[in-house]
């Protein structure tokens, strides 16, 4: 490429050779996508996809106040979001095994575990910081705060995790690459700006065209480093700050990941013609799926805790604070029941023995100290509804309604 050239999508620049991209890659350079507009004109059909997705959203903020503790909606979807972020690394982390090192204390986790943790309260701040500070700088404090905890106050430029070198899409490997970012420098830091002063400019866009104009662009640039969770995190945030959904609860990452190969074609489509329509109607899919997972999600549990007390031969009130517990709460220990059920650490490995023989709850591991329990019932219902909704589900009953 022997000059920078101007599409209506945006600008392709000049690049240095980067070892092993496929030609047509090399020869067109690294694209830097044209600013966002204000306003976009979407489709009838993705007009009815983003009424349902504001629809479901709703749904599922008023069904998960029926839950005893709707933090279980919220771990597991960043959970899902972590799970994502470690897959495109080619590193695996199981549900259970995050959820133990939680209650772990100060025993020793591997590094990937390590990294789900400081990424789950990385994000626990940012959804308490977006209902009072503008999205995208949000977005930066979250960025920093998984490269480096220590320095999660620090938003200054030259302190934020700034992209280094290329990222191209497509894959870990350089040869399957489809597009290449703009290269580090001050053409991508302005970008990145002009970015963070969009998503929080008032549009008449609706909420989720809006969040899938915002997840391209920063996807595309990727300014920072953790540019693949951040544009989940930032999903999750304009939905927050917008009033769709109060927290954490609607794991897109999960529909992307089963859905990479679309996407992927989704992303090149935009960049080669600037139309927006079906990658806006994309991110509207993504979110109407998962508001139903969790909405059945949400019916489940709530079924399973009257189960668990039909499994009780007789109750009280503290035994009955700690049977309401389960539902929200997959592994637990007794100092976290004496904590949430508002009795002492004695009554609690008490009830707990007495609900270990009704078979409500089942210890793991091997600990002297500090035992650990899993729910089998609520472990297995979050392992079944795991984001992927069939035909045949879509009929069950609508737990906001019951």
């Amino acid at each position: 490429m022997v000059k920078p050239t101007l599409t209506a999508s945006g600008l392709w620049l000049r690049t240095g050779e980067i070892a092993g991209l496929p030609l047509r890659v090399r020869e067109e350079g690294a694209f830097l996508p044209r600013p966002l507009p204000g306003e976009l004109p979407v489709s009838l059909r993705t007009q009815n996809l983003l009424s349902r997705a504001h629809h479901l959203a709703g749904r599922l903020d008023e069904a998960a106040v029926r839950l005893t503790d709707r933090r279980i909606l919220v771990r597991t979807t960043q959970l899902r979001e972590a799970q994502s972020m470690l897959a495109l690394k080619q590193v695996i982390v199981a549900f259970r095994e995050v959820l133990a090192a939680e209650l772990s204390g100060r025993v020793p986790s591997p590094p990937e575990v390590l990294a789900v943790r400081q990424f789950l309260r990385a994000s626990d701040e940012a959804a308490r910081r977006v209902h009072d500070s503008p999205v995208g700088e949000t977005v930066f404090r979250l960025a920093a705060a998984v490269a480096d905890p220590l320095r999660a106050e620090q938003t200054v430029h030259n302190r934020l995790p700034w992209r280094s070198g290329p990222r191209w899409f497509g894959g870990g490997r350089a040869e399957h690459a489809y597009l290449l970012a703009a290269p580090p420098g001050a053409d991508l830091r302005g970008a990145a700006e002009q970015w963070k002063v969009w998503v929080d400019t008032t549009t008449d866009m609706q909420v989720v065209a809006k969040l899938a104009l915002g997840a391209y662009q920063l996807y595309t640039l990727a300014p920072l480093e953790h540019a693949d969770e951040l544009v989940y995190s930032y999903v999750s945030l304009e939905l927050i700050k917008a009033g769709l959904v109060e927290d954490q609860c609607v794991p897109v990452s999960v529909f992307v990941d089963r859905n990479r190969a679309r996407f992927e074609r989704l992303h090149r489509q935009v960049v080669d013609t600037g139309d927006f329509d079906d990658w806006v109607g994309f991110f509207a899919e993504a979110i109407i799926e998962q508001c139903e997972s969790q909405l059945m999600l949400v019916h489940a549990l709530e079924r399973e805790r009257h189960r668990h007390f039909e499994r009780l031969p007789t109750r009280n009130d503290a035994i009955a604070r700690v049977v309401n517990a389960l539902s929200g709460n997959p592994m637990l220990t007794a100092q976290l029941v004496a904590r949430l059920c508002q009795i002492s650490v004695k009554q609690s490995r008490t009830l707990i023995q007495k609900l270990e023989g009704y078979g409500l709850l089942k210890e793991v591991g091997s600990r002297k100290r500090n035992k650990l329990y899993e729910v089998p019932t609520v472990m297995r219902l979050l392992n079944l509804y795991d984001g992927r909704v069939s035909p045949q589900d879509r009929s069950l009953p609508d737990p906001a309604r019951r």
